[in-house]
């Protein structure tokens, strides 16, 4: 943020910065959440014939990033660390009968990490409590697919 002085604080943190009287926070010159330094994908696609007829395709990809905020308010505790996830597909296909069976893997590094994070409603304010929540990705899935052109 260039400007941003009149952010929310996430619980502990002291208002700060010319909105203090306000009870606001001075995110000015900070990233914004859910922004990483760096982030970025690769992957590659690959066709090889058995026969006349039968068609091996493999793909894989890999999407990386490194660490962010997953909270709005920028809580250091609600950090996410950098990760990579690799998802893969391998199938067997009839180019002239135009059936095609696959396996897809998604997440095959079985990372869970944090989407969006945030201070539970009312835990600091009312209860005085530190309380988080935490929006997850799913973590390793593996799938069975069949099609037929007709």
């Amino acid at each position: 943020f260039k400007d941003y002085v009149n952010g929310q604080c996430y619980f502990g943190l002291a208002p700060n910065g010319p909105s203090a009287a306000n009870g606001d926070c001075d995110y000015s010159g900070q990233t914004n959440q859910l922004v990483s330094k760096w982030q970025g994908s690769v992957g590659f696609n690959h066709e090889y014939g058995i026969s006349n007829d039968l068609l091996i395709q493999t793909s894989a990809n890999m999407f990386f990033t490194s660490e962010y905020h997953a909270s709005a308010q920028l809580d250091p505790k609600l950090m996410q660390p950098g990760y990579a996830k690799i998802n893969a597909r391998i199938a067997l296909l009839s180019q002239d009968n135009g059936w095609q069976f696959a396996i897809l893997g998604e997440n095959l590094t079985d990372k869970k990490v944090k989407l969006f994070a945030g201070d539970a409603p009312l835990s600091g304010s009312t209860f005085g409590a530190i309380s988080n929540y935490n929006f997850m990705s799913r973590g390793r899935t593996i799938t069975l697919q069949a099609s037929m052109k007709f």
